[in-house]
């Protein structure tokens, strides 16, 4: 299962233009596009969900056009927005047999059957009987994925599933997408770094609608090998320190502070090289220095 995006654009009414000329290329796994509010990653998770359409530029979806064949992809596809509805009077199992009668899905065995295998591979099982409104934020975001499962897809696009949540529903649910990428193909929006690591097979970085960086983590990290310094400082160079390099992080110490910069020479002579992560890789993407 491959999605080919290829010089895509998306220009609004106002003229704000959402996405300049992205080309991506996602395999089967799980990738997740990672951008600051704003960036455009929702605009992007819309038009592969095919819900909005879009100007210039060209996307396949396992050999479909998505503007020709657009009722054709919808079959293989689940998407669940950032906001989405759930009936809180409902029971999860109520609330899926349901959503499987709007869908045309007379037969109870085969409703049952769908519904069923959906709250399973969701891990739902314990509370399948209860109303949803009694659901914390991360097990309604599963019961979300559980609805984009009744039509067994073989991509899921995901706007933003961890906001909001909080961190161990946010590790629970990271967990979750990793199985669940075993076997289907998994399209994820993000602001938070952290959800990326160790799930992701590729990433995308985008800011300000342009496609910054796409691979693998692993690659990411290496454009700042050896550019990530620590050390102490005084209270008079820490200014020059944010004036001449990006700091990733400072903290005020007994007698002075506590840095972590990256550039491509050490600040001090006490400087000393540390081990990069994800999130400075990030950051010095985001300020052009990787």
């Amino acid at each position: 299962m491959t999605i080919n995006i290829s010089c895509l654009s998306k220009t609004y009414k106002n003229g704000t233009q959402a996405l300049q000329d992205i080309n991506l290329c996602i395999e089967q796994g799980i990738f997740g596009l990672l951008g600051p509010n704003g960036a455009g990653k929702t605009t992007l998770m819309r038009i592969l969900a095919t819900v909005m359409g879009f100007g210039e530029g060209k996307i396949e979806i396992d050999g479909l056009d998505i503007r020709r064949d657009i009722y054709e992809i919808r079959k293989i596809i689940g998407y669940l927005p950032h906001e989405f509805g759930l009936y809180p009077n409902l029971t999860l199992m109520e609330f899926l047999d349901y959503i499987c009668l709007l869908n045309e899905i007379t037969n109870r065995n085969e409703r049952k059957k769908r519904v069923t295998q959906a709250v399973e591979v969701t891990g739902l099982e314990k509370v399948a009987n209860k109303k949803l409104k009694t659901f914390s934020g991360g097990m309604k975001r599963r019961a979300g994925i559980a609805l984009c499962l009744l039509n067994d897809p073989r991509i899921i696009i995901v706007d933003e599933p961890t906001a909001g949540l909080d961190p161990e529903e946010r590790i629970r649910y990271k967990n979750f997408l990793s199985v669940l990428g075993r076997e289907k193909t998994i399209v994820f929006s993000t602001h938070i770094i952290n959800d990326l690591e160790n799930v992701c097979s590729e990433i995308g970085v985008i800011d300000r609608g342009k496609l910054l960086f796409n691979g693998y983590p692993e690659d990411l990290i290496d454009q700042v090998e050896e550019k990530v310094w620590v050390g102490t400082c005084g209270v008079d160079e820490i200014a020059m320190l944010s004036e001449h390099f990006l700091v990733v992080n400072k903290k005020l110490v007994d007698g002075g502070w506590e840095y972590r910069i990256v550039g491509e020479q050490p600040p001090f002579a006490t400087s000393r090289t540390e081990e990069i992560n994800m999130e400075d890789a990030y950051l010095a993407l985001m300020r052009g220095g990787a």
